[in-house]
């Protein structure tokens, strides 16, 4: 399927060149309106002054002064009864009575009186002015004029022109506008994108792209320490699996140390097998790639099958395992809650002291399911719990390889927890032990 792509300098001139269409026309239909106007009021006003001088001839001379009289309009006159004495352009006895005419009867009643009447048949207008005489006659003085649609008929190919002209230039200017606008964003470093030198409008885009770049660094270095780190915790039992199978293979080992050389490849190996194994969970939750089926889980019933998994492990290091509270739901994937309920109560083992405790207590709230996992261990630094989560990261290097493990299980939990629209809390004191509160979501099934 074609991408149908959007250009802002396309968008930018047909913009501006429709404004200029829009704008030309409203003042051409202003200015034609403001013309007849006052093109009409003028008129009007001609007729008004060229009534009243008809009039006072009239008062003068009589209706007959009219045969001689320079016409420049169409001069009547009618009778107090309505009835047409004068015209001066059809014969008065054809014409009917002029009483209920709309200028003569306002004319009767106040003095003055006008009409217009529009054609029918051609495009012009008839406006009528009418003055009361001192005799009680009506005088009327009509006019034709080119009605609005013939004056914008007739004026609609000198518009057009002018349209033409003003086209012309429009589309000038919209190409420089739009070449304008364009050019800055065009030429923004995006490399090392700068809010101070974009325009206003972009300030919050370059802000965006900052955050992005910034963001991506750190990324990009965090998968550097992580390949790193891999490698490095790849190399360390590799190697003693290849020294050992060596020493076997050249017959350089003694007998009696075959199968001691045999046990710690299979201890190495294994450290490998559950290293690659929290690589690859590590990646799956970062990518949100877990493939799970999501279900009512009872916390209290999980926690349980995990302490009873790392009963083994708590016996060899003399750490007590306890677990209180009772039966909470909540729903979500089983793997990924297992996951963050094993690795905090593995750490919580591995980092305590002989004769210590791990105490697990499954609570719930309005609206949340708690899960808490307490230890009597080394604890925490406060300056360095910010970093527990980090991957391979360490509190205490120097007993790293006495305590054991990838150095991944916190960073997995996490994960699992960010998975999971979780919200993990730590509370920690040197020497005096860590706790971890998780809060689940409460099933809402």
């Amino acid at each position: 399927m074609k991408i149908k792509q959007k250009s802002l300098n396309r968008r930018i001139f047909v913009g501006s060149m429709l404004i200029a269409l829009l704008v030309l026309v409203i003042i051409f239909v202003m200015v034609l309106a403001v013309t007849y106007r006052q093109y009409t009021a003028e008129f009007r006003q001609t007729l008004n002054s060229e009534a009243e001088q008809v009039a006072n001839a009239i008062e003068l001379g009589g209706l007959d002064i009219l045969d001689d009289y320079p016409l420049g309009h169409r001069i009547t006159v009618v009778d107090t009864d309505g009835t047409v004495v004068y015209d001066s352009e059809v014969d008065p006895s054809t014409l009917e009575n002029h009483a209920e005419r709309e200028e003569i009867a306002e004319a009767f009643a106040t003095g003055h009186g006008d009409s217009n009447r529009e054609s029918a048949t051609v495009d012009t207008r008839t406006i009528n002015e009418a003055i009361l005489m001192d005799n009680g006659m009506v005088l009327r003085i009509s006019g034709t004029q080119s009605s609005l649609r013939a004056l914008f008929q007739k004026s609609l190919l000198p518009m057009a022109g002018v349209a033409v002209l003003a086209v012309l230039i429009s589309l000038l200017l919209s190409l420089r506008l739009s070449a304008s606008v364009t050019q800055p964003i065009n030429q923004m470093d995006l490399e090392h994108p700068s809010p101070d030198e974009v325009y206003t409008e972009l300030t919050p885009l370059m802000e965006r792209l900052t955050a992005l770049q910034r963001e991506h660094e750190l990324r990009d270095q965090m998968r550097r320490d992580f390949t790193a780190n891999v490698s490095h915790e790849l190399k360390t039992p590799l190697t003693s699996i290849a020294g050992y199978a060596e020493l076997i293979k050249e017959g350089i080992a003694k007998e009696e140390d075959v199968p001691v050389f045999a046990g710690r490849i299979h201890d190495e190996s294994q450290r490998l097998i559950t290293l690659v194994g929290d690589i690859i969970k590590l990646s799956q939750l970062d990518g949100n790639d877990v493939r799970v089926r999501n279900e009512d889980v009872d916390l209290y019933e999980l926690s349980s099958m995990v302490l009873n998994q790392l009963e083994h492990a708590a016996e060899r290091r003399s750490v007590t395992l306890k677990l209180e509270g009772g039966p909470v739901t909540v729903h979500g994937a089983a793997q990924v809650i297992e996951e963050i309920i094993f690795n905090l109560c593995d750490n919580a083992v591995k980092y305590n002291r002989p004769d210590g405790s791990v105490t697990v207590t499954v609570s719930k709230t309005q609206d949340a399911a708690v899960l808490t996992v307490a230890d009597t261990g080394t604890g925490i630094p406060q300056e360095e719990i910010p970093y527990v989560f980090e991957r391979f990261y360490r509190v205490d290097k120097s007993h790293s390889k006495e305590v054991g493990g990838t150095g991944l299980g916190l960073s997995i939990v996490k994960h699992g927890i960010r998975f999971m629209n979780a919200q993990l809390e730590v509370e920690s004191e040197v020497d005096k032990g860590t706790t971890f509160h998780v809060r689940f979501p409460l099933s809402t099934e």
